[in-house]
């Protein structure tokens, strides 16, 4: 005798909805159960070298700063693209590996291979830091404010009002507010100073440079 799903459960209509009913509830608590990240951990195939080179000119940190640093990391495995950003004071150096490179061996590469030029940099010069790119390191909100008025004003509600209320309200591991200005104290006026979240100056003009990769 030959077995047939289809007459069985014509033959057991209410067995045939209990098992479907199960395995719908299985299914919703399955789903239910599914732990949920909105920034999931991943590694990014990036990491960046940042140096300073203070009182010193975009040319100045290109030419003593910036080439050296391109010529020592062009001999990293695994290199995809490199970037460079040749700012006052700073330069930054952006490299891009192949997909699946394991990044902590990268970047223990990219220490050595910068070790073997860190003499040859300028005195002033501080150690170059080399730090791989993390998902949780980047902003999870970022708020935007505009208003026709003076940037000072528009600054100080921004401080009394906005972050703070965030402050208030989230658990935010940090908090930081920018691109507003500040009071500026005029002579013989008394005001009293109050510290400020972030670094509101507009950022230094800079030379962006791309090496072509051998």
């Amino acid at each position: 005798m030959k077995f047939s799903l289809a007459k069985l459960t014509i033959r057991r209509p209410i067995s045939t909805i209990m098992v479907v009913m199960m395995v719908i509830v299985l299914g919703v608590s399955a789903f239910m159960d599914i732990p949920k990240d909105l920034m999931p951990e991943m590694e990014l195939p990036y990491a960046l070298v940042m140096t300073s080179y203070p009182n010193a000119s975009p040319e100045e940190v290109e030419t003593m700063v910036t080439v050296p640093v391109e010529q020592s990391l062009a001999q990293v495995e695994n290199l995809s693209d490199m970037i460079s950003y040749s700012l006052e004071n700073t330069s930054v150096v952006l490299i891009q590996f192949n997909f699946g490179t394991d990044m902590n061996f990268a970047s223990l590469d990219m220490r050595e291979k910068i070790s073997l030029i860190e003499d040859y940099l300028p005195d002033t010069c501080s150690q170059p830091m080399v730090m791989k790119l993390n998902m949780n390191a980047l902003p999870t909100m970022q708020v935007y404010v505009s208003a026709d008025l003076p940037l000072e004003e528009l600054n100080s509600i921004v401080e009394d009002n906005v972050v703070s209320y965030f402050r208030r309200r989230f658990r935010f591991g940090q908090r930081r507010s920018g691109g507003g200005d500040l009071h500026r104290l005029q002579p013989g006026e008394s005001y009293e100073l109050r510290p400020y979240a972030a670094d509101h100056r507009p950022d230094p003009g800079g030379r962006e440079h791309q090496p072509a990769l051998r």
